[in-house]
Parts: C-alpha cells; sequence; structure tokens
C-alpha cells in the first residue's frame, strides 16, 4: 500500500478498486453451489468448527499479534476491523 503512494499516477486507479474487487467476489462466489448452500449448515460440526474459528479463535489471536504494532491508535484501529472486530484497550 506505501509503494503505491510514491509510484506516479496511481491516484487514478483508485476509482477502480471497488469495481475490481465486486468482480473478483463474484467470480469468486459462482464457485459456490446454491442448491447445496442449505445442506451446509445442517453440518454440525463443521459449522461449529468455522463459528468457534471465526468468533473466538482469531480474536484471541489478533488481540495477541496487536501487543506487537506500534502505539499509533488509528493502525490499531485499522487491524482490528479488518482482522478482528474485538474490542481492545490500548492504555
Amino acid at each position: 500500500m506505501g509503494v503505491a503512494l510514491l509510484v506516479p499516477g496511481t491516484s487514478a486507479l483508485e476509482n477502480a478498486v471497488n469495481p475490481a474487487l465486486a468482480l473478483m467476489l463474484f467470480v469468486t462466489f459462482l464457485q459456490v453451489p446454491v442448491a447445496e448452500l442449505g445442506r451446509a449448515f445442517t453440518q454440525v460440526r463443521f459449522f461449529g468448527a468455522l463459528m468457534a474459528a471465526n468468533f473466538i479463535a482469531v480474536p484471541l489471536l489478533v488481540a495477541g499479534l496487536i501487543q506487537f504494532l506500534p502505539a499509533e491508535p488509528m493502525l490499531r484501529l485499522g487491524v482490528l476491523l479488518v482482522h478482528g472486530g474485538c474490542s481492545i484497550r490500548s492504555d
């Protein structure tokens, strides 16, 4: 990200970021079979592991790793929003 700030002319590409992300997500979700999507919620072990990883393991990992970031509050907030969503006080 910092490299793009140093290269002249990259600000013109700023308007292409959201359409590019939308296209990549669309192509990714084309591979998901809609007919089997409902069946995925009946697999209790997989769904439980997914929920535990998403709402317990990842926030704990981010809480541990955030301690090694610089004390810049906006940087920490950005990492928390992107990677964990857990709330940690930085005193």
